[in-house]
Order: C-alpha cells, then sequence, then structure tokens
C-alpha cells in the first residue's frame, strides 16, 4: 500500500445508541494508524463510562496491520459486530478487520465504524494525531462530524418535509436537512451561504464538509429506514397486548429502550427459573429421591440442560413455528416450582412427626419388652432400660457428615414423593 495512504488512514468510532446524547463530544473517537484502547477506565484512549460494569475497565483494542484496521476483544462481556450473536473473542484472537458501516456492540453501547483514506499531501501539512491522548497533547479536540457547523444555515429548511420524519435502525431522529442534501434538486433550489473564509480556517471548513457529505452517503450501509421508529412502536404495542397493559401508560419517546428492557426483564425470568430447577435437583439427590427420567425425544426446552440464551431462541423460534405452546410451558414450570415448594413443606412436616414419634416413651417400652424377651431376661429395669435408650439413640441418629438421620431421610423421600401427587393448591 502507499506509504502517504496509510498515513491518512483514519478510523472514526461512532456511538449511535441513546447514551451518545449525554457524551456529546466523547460519542465518537477517531483512530490512527497507531490505533488505541476502548473501556470503562480513565487510562484509555476512548472512555465508555458505564456505572452497571457491562462495559469492562479495558474492553477492546484498535489495531492497524497490513494497511487494516483490526478490533481486539479484551473484555469479560465481550465484543458483538453486527448480527453475530457470538462475542469477537470465540473467533480467535488475531481479532476483526473492521469495515466501512460495521456496527460494534460493547455493552450496551451500538457503536459504528467509519473508515477514511486520503492522502497525507491533502492534510496540508496538519500533524496527524497518533491517538485521543495525542489529541489532548496538541490541545484540540476533534468534534462530531459537522458539530462546529450551522447546519440550519447550511441546509435547506424541514418545512417542506412529510410528516414521517426519518430515523435510523436504532430508532433515533435522522435530520431531515441531512437527507435532502442528498437531493440535487434540493440543492439547487437554495444554495448554502457559506461564511468567506481564507488560509487555513477556509482549508478546515472545506475538509469537515467534505467529511460531512461522506458521512450522509454511508448513513444507508447502518440501516437507516423511515419506518423504523413506527416498527418499534408497532413492536411496543404488541408486547403491551402480550403483557396486558396499555400502551398510552407507557412513556411514547422510549419504545427501543422499553423494548430492549423487556428482553432483560425476559431473561432475568429465565435465570431465576433455571435457579430454582437446579435448588430441585438438589433437594432431590440429597434425600434420594428417584423420579423418571425426561423422555430423550421430549421436544420441550430444559430448564436444566439448555443455556439461558437457547432457551430464549427456543421458545420464540418453537412457539412461532407451532411446534411449542411457550405459554402453556411457562405455565408449567411454575407450576412444577409451586409443587416442589409444597411437597418439600409437607415431607419435612411428615419426617420430623415420624422422627419423633420414635421417642415416644410407651413405643419405647414396648420395644424394650421386646428386646428383654428375646434376651430370655427378665423384665429390664430403669437401669437397662436407659442404657437400651442410649443405644437405640446411637441408632436413631446415625447419619453421614452434614446430612440428616437415616431415618428421617426415608420418612422425608416417602412423603415428598407422595405430595408430588398432588396438584398444588
Amino acid at each position: 500500500m502507499d506509504s502517504s495512504l496509510v498515513r491518512g488512514t483514519m478510523l472514526k468510532l461512532r456511538i449511535v445508541s441513546d447514551q451518545g446524547r449525554s457524551l456529546a463530544e466523547r460519542s465518537s473517537a477517531i483512530f490512527s494508524v497507531e490505533g488505541g484502547t476502548i473501556g470503562r477506565s480513565a487510562d484509555n484512549d476512548w472512555v465508555l463510562p458505564d456505572p452497571l460494569r457491562y462495559v469492562s475497565a479495558h474492553h477492546a483494542r484498535v489495531q492497524f496491520r497490513e494497511g487494516h484496521f483490526y478490533l481486539q476483544d479484551v473484555s469479560t462481556n465481550g465484543v458483538y459486530v453486527n448480527d453475530d450473536m457470538e462475542p469477537l473473542a470465540k473467533h480467535g484472537a488475531g481479532g476483526y478487520r473492521l469495515a466501512d458501516g460495521d456496527v460494534l456492540r460493547m455493552g450496551e453501547y451500538h457503536i459504528v465504524a467509519a473508515l477514511e483514506a486520503r492522502p497525507a499531501q491533502d492534510e496540508a501539512g496538519a500533524a496527524v494525531p497518533t491517538s485521543i491522548h495525542a489529541l489532548h497533547t496538541l490541545g484540540r479536540h476533534e468534534p462530531d462530524i459537522g458539530a462546529s457547523l450551522d447546519l440550519d444555515a447550511l441546509l435547506v429548511p424541514a418545512n417542506q418535509a412529510g410528516s414521517i420524519l426519518p430515523v435510523n435502525a436504532y430508532g433515533q431522529s435522522v435530520d431531515s436537512g441531512r437527507v435532502r442534501a442528498l437531493n440535487p434538486k434540493a440543492r439547487a433550489e437554495r444554495a448554502p451561504e457559506v461564511p468567506l473564509l481564507d488560509g487555513a480556517g477556509a482549508q478546515s471548513l472545506g475538509r469537515q464538509m467534505a467529511r460531512l457529505a461522506e458521512a450522509v452517503g454511508r448513513e444507508p450501509k447502518i440501516g437507516v429506514s423511515a419506518f423504523a421508529l413506527e416498527d418499534a412502536r408497532a413492536g411496543l404495542d404488541a408486547f403491551c397486548r402480550g403483557a396486558g397493559v396499555e400502551p398510552e401508560r407507557l412513556p411514547g419517546d422510549a419504545q427501543v429502550r422499553l423494548l430492549h428492557l423487556a428482553g432483560r426483564l425476559f431473561r432475568e425470568a429465565l435465570v431465576g427459573f433455571k435457579d430454582l430447577e437446579r435448588t430441585r435437583t438438589d433437594t432431590r439427590n440429597r434425600h434420594r429421591i428417584e423420579f423418571p427420567p425426561r423422555e430423550p425425544d421430549d421436544p420441550r426446552p430444559s430448564l436444566a440442560n439448555s443455556m439461558v440464551e437457547e432457551l430464549i431462541v427456543e421458545l420464540l423460534v418453537q412457539h412461532e413455528g407451532r411446534r411449542l405452546d411457550s405459554v402453556q410451558w411457562l405455565r408449567e414450570a411454575v407450576t412444577e416450582a409451586k409443587l416442589h415448594e409444597t411437597a418439600t413443606a409437607q415431607a419435612m412436616r411428615a419426617a420430623l412427626v415420624e422422627f419423633l414419634g420414635r421417642l415416644d416413651p410407651a413405643e419405647l417400652e414396648a420395644r424394650f419388652e421386646r428386646a428383654a424377651r428375646r434376651g430370655n431376661a427378665r423384665s429390664a429395669d430403669k437401669a437397662q432400660y436407659w442404657e437400651l435408650f442410649a443405644t437405640f439413640y446411637r441408632n436413631l441418629i446415625e447419619m453421614p457428615a452434614d446430612h440428616l438421620p437415616h431415618t428421617f431421610v426415608e420418612a422425608f423421600a416417602a412423603a415428598y414423593r407422595e405430595s408430588s401427587k398432588k396438584p398444588p393448591s
């Protein structure tokens, strides 16, 4: 590759999710061929604040090799590219070769990559920052594309736009003036009034305008759709119908965030059901309670043997394909959890009554009399009763370490099996 092109190659990463609004100028970062790091910690070249710690202290590393930018995943929770459901780290340690328009997911951040390659002589001798730290050293910060421009003066007014505002793939509003800037007819109707500048100011403005035009031309690659916001609204309405609530009771400007929250709530519910299943299995194993094994050809998702991600996909896909009633599956999972809770309580009571019944004085006297007759001895006196009781008690409470007496376990298991046959009240 031409060395001048390499020196002029830049990678721009821009946040397109909701966090970009609060970060303002820090919602984008430019990396030169020297690369840099991304993460939650303040020592990164690009800092992504995250109080929930989905973003690692050092989450990703940008590298430039053989004329291309690569993104390396060094995080705990993973970096996801485009529609890939597996973290980048699972595809090898060499990193991912970035392409123009790639969408990166780091925690709850959605980031779009843009590549710029231009000859070094076009920079008019300007120093090229090699990292975010270098920008601070030079005493200048690279703002977002067009941030310093008066767009109202440069672009056509929006009073001729339709009633539906264009949005990007994440449900965020796209300035309609920027979209009309692509229309040659709109440009011919009104020429932008550009301030008269000369020298370095004119060159800087020219570069910013060129980059603005390139960025607008790249927007379709990240899925800009005039109906994306309406799709999110329809999705939220469908969710509300399924949940039995009125859509009007929810914030009207947070459709995408609410759908994201619904997904998180669904995931947490399944995590809880898996924990309950694990507890139920431990209780049965501890008390040696055997149940018929699961049929190998049972098409229903298994709480015990499936990851949460697999459960979500199976429940949605099988229900859509009419191979499973996912709502009924969830009801059965709740019923089994209630049945286990009821059976455990009833079995604990029955086992305790059985255990204490063995200490009944009348029962003990009859037991000791039978023991004396088997030994061809006269009726036992009080001293012999006490000796027999001591032996009986040692046998009664004999148990493995960190467990319960054998007689208690047997009584518990029998009562649990009996209670499990009854439907929960």
